[in-house]
């Protein structure tokens, strides 16, 4: 009853529960918390996916809720629920040697790391397995092994393979995510005990160190936007012993030789040759050739920037034929936009699409395996996203945006990474405009958008 009397004597505005009160306080305590002539607001969130909330006794005034699963998981309780998802704040890892050092680790190992509190939930077993399969790599765990878990982790305890060390608790858990090799996350729930939004692979994601878990239903393909993320095959240990082994090994198995970046722009204005050349320096330090691609002449300050330049003065422009009208209402006025009134619905998609066939027919000419398409004005922060795209080019044909818009589905050609050889399987030579909106018919897309074709024509070979 002492937390009654503290609410009486602070009379609080807001109380926060980090867990619904179903799972673990007294029924006595609390019908008074909630209850409903109570001057304070309640709000609730929970470590928890699996629960009936058809049995849910107790109503806060909101809910904060840390994934989607758990928003729709409470959908048919008219209670206001909004999402508060831990953020991503990427750093940049420092020397690996050096961050191995520091925890007086041997850097000519591979060091692969587990982080979680040791319960079923979290599956350590399976990490404990992957270790014993694999003694050629360190394995670390982090996480507190608490009694009332004693059931669990204790046969572990007493069967460690010599390749695994438990590190128990840590305050420093950030110079393990920046030093190991792989983020190996074992953990999978059940059915009465589902994972919710662990806070460590959004850590993980963090510190850019490459990631192996589960795609479990709860995470409803949340992590798949991620680059660093891959999954592991639900029982497969054999193939996930082997995932290990790629993901890990992933360095011998990129060549950036063979590998070139195309950078599509229109340098008519300083500020686009400003854009440009940012562009181009961001890129430049994946060690991959540039290839810049234009239907403007390039200035000599940009040829000399990049190893290859295809100028095509047959700068293709066509009319859209969707987004040419526009109707707002913002209340207090409404603005209705007709672009085909002043001749102004001009679209610059075959443009665009004959900058990358050019550019990519000089690439297949000159040997090059692997393609990453990007516009002028995208400036590559972390040079280490590349090779995680060309690793998952090694097991997948490409690597694009998808998303929904009015005109029907799309993929973003902004950014798109892809086989040359696949590239051409779907991409055919356009000489007109006329020739380019055919596509929309031999396609079957909804518009002549070029994100549009590009979707359905990306679907031919994926």
């Amino acid at each position: 009853m002492e937390l009654i009397n503290i609410i009486n004597r602070v009379q609080p505005d807001i109380i926060h529960t980090e867990e619904i009160p179903e799972f673990y306080m007294d029924f006595e305590i609390a019908s008074q918390l909630y209850k409903k002539d109570r001057n304070y607001i309640i709000v609730e969130t929970s470590h928890d996916s699996s629960f009936d909330t058809s049995t849910k006794k107790f109503f806060p005034d909101k809910f904060m809720f840390v994934s989607n699963w758990q928003i729709e998981q409470y959908k048919d309780i008219d209670i206001p629920r909004v999402l508060v998802e831990y953020p991503i704040e990427y750093i940049e890892r420092p020397n690996r040697e050096e961050a191995l050092r520091k925890l007086q680790l041997d850097p000519a190992k591979k060091h692969i790391l587990h982080v979680g509190l040791y319960t079923s939930r979290k599956n350590q077993a399976e990490f404990f397995e992957y270790a014993r399969s694999m003694p050629e790599y360190e394995f670390h765990s982090l996480g507190n092994r608490a009694d009332n878990f004693r059931w669990y982790w204790e046969p572990l305890a007493d069967n460690t393979p010599p390749n695994l060390t438990w590190w128990n608790e840590r305050t420093d858990v950030d110079a393990f995510y920046q030093a190991m090799d792989l983020f190996l996350f074992t953990s999978r729930g059940h059915a009465n005990d589902k994972e919710t939004m662990p806070l460590v692979i959004r850590e993980a994601i963090s510190y850019q160190i490459p990631i192996l878990i589960y795609n479990l239903e709860v995470y409803q393909n949340y992590f798949n936007k991620f680059n660093g993320v891959n999954y592991l095959e639900f029982d497969n240990f054999e193939r996930n012993c082997e995932l290990i082994t790629e993901v890990i090994e992933k360095e011998e198995k990129i060549h950036p030789e063979q590998e070139a970046i195309i950078i599509s722009t229109y340098p008519t204005q300083q500020s686009v040759i400003d854009s440009t050349k940012e562009c181009i320096e961001s890129f430049k330090k994946t060690g991959r050739k540039v290839i810049l691609t234009s239907h403007a002449v390039i200035p000599a300050e940009l040829q000399e920037l990049v190893d290859y330049c295809v100028y095509d003065k047959n700068n293709l422009l066509t009319k859209h034929d969707f987004y040419y009208h526009c109707w707002v209402d913002y209340g207090h006025f409404k603005v209705n936009t007709i672009l085909q009134g002043e001749d102004n619905d001009v679209y610059h998609g075959p443009a665009v699409y004959t900058n990358y066939y050019n550019a990519a027919s000089l690439a297949q000419n000159l040997g090059f395996k692997k393609l990453y398409f990007v516009n002028y004005d995208y400036i590559l922060t972390n040079p280490e996203f590349i090779d995680n795209i060309s690793f998952k080019l090694n097991k997948n044909k490409a690597f694009v945006d998808e998303r929904r818009y009015s005109e029907g589905e799309v993929s973003s050609t902004f950014f798109m990474g892809i086989h040359t050889d696949l590239f051409f399987k779907t991409h055919e030579l356009v000489s007109t405009a006329k020739e380019y909106d055919n596509l929309k018919h031999k396609v079957g897309s909804l518009s002549n958008g070029y994100e549009n074709i590009f979707y359905l024509l990306k679907n031919m070979i994926i």
